[in-house]
Protein backbone atom coordinates (compact mmCIF):
# COMPACT_ATOMS: atom_id res chain seq x y z
CA UNK A 1 0.00 0.00 0.00
CA UNK A 2 2.73 2.40 0.79
CA UNK A 3 4.80 1.20 -2.09
CA UNK A 4 1.60 1.74 -4.51
CA UNK A 5 1.09 5.29 -2.44
CA UNK A 6 4.48 6.48 -3.30
CA UNK A 7 4.79 5.57 -7.01
CA UNK A 8 1.51 6.82 -8.00
CA UNK A 9 2.92 10.46 -6.03
CA UNK A 10 6.35 9.73 -8.16
CA UNK A 11 4.17 9.29 -11.19
CA UNK A 12 1.98 12.02 -10.58
CA UNK A 13 4.97 14.69 -10.03
CA UNK A 14 6.40 13.65 -13.02
CA UNK A 15 3.37 14.19 -15.17
CA UNK A 16 2.60 17.58 -14.08
CA UNK A 17 6.05 18.51 -14.21
CA UNK A 18 6.21 17.09 -18.24
CA UNK A 19 2.71 18.58 -19.35
CA UNK A 20 2.03 21.11 -16.71
CA UNK A 21 5.07 23.26 -16.74
CA UNK A 22 4.93 23.85 -20.74
CA UNK A 23 1.56 25.29 -19.98
CA UNK A 24 2.21 27.80 -16.81
CA UNK A 25 5.92 28.93 -19.04
CA UNK A 26 3.36 29.40 -21.86
CA UNK A 27 1.09 31.10 -20.36
CA UNK A 28 3.14 33.01 -17.66
CA UNK A 29 6.01 33.57 -19.51
CA UNK A 30 9.16 32.39 -18.61
CA UNK A 31 10.14 35.12 -15.89
CA UNK A 32 6.99 34.95 -14.43
CA UNK A 33 7.31 30.83 -13.81
CA UNK A 34 10.73 31.13 -12.45
CA UNK A 35 8.63 33.20 -9.60
CA UNK A 36 6.82 30.04 -8.75
CA UNK A 37 9.90 27.57 -8.08
CA UNK A 38 11.09 30.76 -6.09
CA UNK A 39 8.20 30.91 -3.46
CA UNK A 40 8.10 27.31 -3.24
CA UNK A 41 11.84 26.47 -2.57
CA UNK A 42 11.47 28.91 0.08
CA UNK A 43 9.20 27.51 1.99
CA UNK A 44 11.10 24.05 1.63
CA UNK A 45 14.06 25.49 3.46
CA UNK A 46 11.53 26.90 6.00
CA UNK A 47 10.17 22.99 6.00
CA UNK A 48 13.57 22.33 6.80
CA UNK A 49 13.88 24.32 9.48
CA UNK A 50 10.18 22.20 11.26
CA UNK A 51 11.66 19.16 10.40
CA UNK A 52 14.97 19.76 12.07
CA UNK A 53 12.61 20.17 15.34
CA UNK A 54 10.28 17.41 15.28
CA UNK A 55 12.45 14.43 13.48
CA UNK A 56 14.51 13.91 16.64
CA UNK A 57 12.02 14.24 18.84
CA UNK A 58 9.91 12.19 17.10
CA UNK A 59 12.51 9.39 17.56
CA UNK A 60 13.03 10.15 21.20
CA UNK A 61 9.06 9.73 21.86
CA UNK A 62 8.88 6.37 20.19
CA UNK A 63 11.01 5.31 21.77
CA UNK A 64 9.57 5.96 25.04
CA UNK A 65 6.37 4.91 23.61
CA UNK A 66 8.13 1.52 22.94
CA UNK A 67 9.24 1.57 26.30
CA UNK A 68 5.75 2.48 27.31
CA UNK A 69 6.93 5.55 29.06
CA UNK A 70 3.70 7.52 28.27
CA UNK A 71 4.77 10.68 30.58
CA UNK A 72 7.89 11.06 28.91
CA UNK A 73 6.78 10.67 25.53
CA UNK A 74 4.30 13.15 26.33
CA UNK A 75 6.71 15.40 27.12
CA UNK A 76 8.68 14.78 24.29
CA UNK A 77 5.29 15.90 22.21
CA UNK A 78 4.69 18.75 24.07
CA UNK A 79 8.10 19.91 23.19
CA UNK A 80 8.10 19.35 20.07
CA UNK A 81 4.55 21.10 19.27
CA UNK A 82 5.33 24.22 21.01
CA UNK A 83 8.90 24.76 19.43
CA UNK A 84 7.41 24.28 16.02
CA UNK A 85 4.46 26.94 17.22
CA UNK A 86 7.03 29.05 18.75
CA UNK A 87 8.98 28.91 15.11
CA UNK A 88 6.30 29.66 13.73
CA UNK A 89 4.92 31.85 15.19
CA UNK A 90 8.15 34.11 15.36
CA UNK A 91 8.56 34.00 11.73
CA UNK A 92 4.97 34.82 10.63
CA UNK A 93 5.06 38.18 10.56
CA UNK A 94 8.37 38.92 9.18
CA UNK A 95 7.67 36.66 6.41
CA UNK A 96 4.26 37.82 5.52
CA UNK A 97 6.13 41.46 5.66
CA UNK A 98 8.55 39.80 2.88
CA UNK A 99 5.74 38.70 0.85
CA UNK A 100 4.01 41.76 0.81
CA UNK A 101 6.82 44.30 0.52
CA UNK A 102 9.33 42.29 -1.12
CA UNK A 103 13.28 42.09 -0.50
CA UNK A 104 15.38 44.56 -2.03
CA UNK A 105 17.83 42.13 -3.81
CA UNK A 106 14.88 39.71 -5.09
CA UNK A 107 14.32 41.19 -9.14
CA UNK A 108 10.72 40.69 -9.43
CA UNK A 109 9.77 41.16 -13.31
CA UNK A 110 7.62 44.43 -13.88
CA UNK A 111 4.10 44.17 -13.96
CA UNK A 112 4.04 40.77 -11.83
CA UNK A 113 4.65 42.68 -7.97
CA UNK A 114 1.49 41.65 -7.37
CA UNK A 115 0.91 38.28 -8.50
CA UNK A 116 4.03 37.47 -6.83
CA UNK A 117 3.07 38.92 -3.44
CA UNK A 118 -0.51 37.04 -3.95
CA UNK A 119 1.71 33.36 -4.50
CA UNK A 120 4.48 34.18 -2.12
CA UNK A 121 1.13 34.80 0.49
CA UNK A 122 -0.82 31.83 -0.55
CA UNK A 123 2.48 29.54 -0.36
CA UNK A 124 3.04 30.72 2.90
CA UNK A 125 -0.18 30.05 4.29
CA UNK A 126 -0.76 26.56 3.01
CA UNK A 127 3.43 25.56 4.45
CA UNK A 128 1.72 27.08 8.30
CA UNK A 129 -1.51 25.21 7.55
CA UNK A 130 0.20 22.54 6.81
CA UNK A 131 2.19 22.16 10.02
Amino acid sequence: MNLGGNLLNFMVAIAVGVFFTPYLIHHLGVAGYGLVPLATSFMSYLGLLTTAINAPLGRYMTMALTKKEILVANRFFNTAFWATSGLLAITFVPLLLICWKGLGWLKIPLGMESQFSILATCTLLVFYLHN
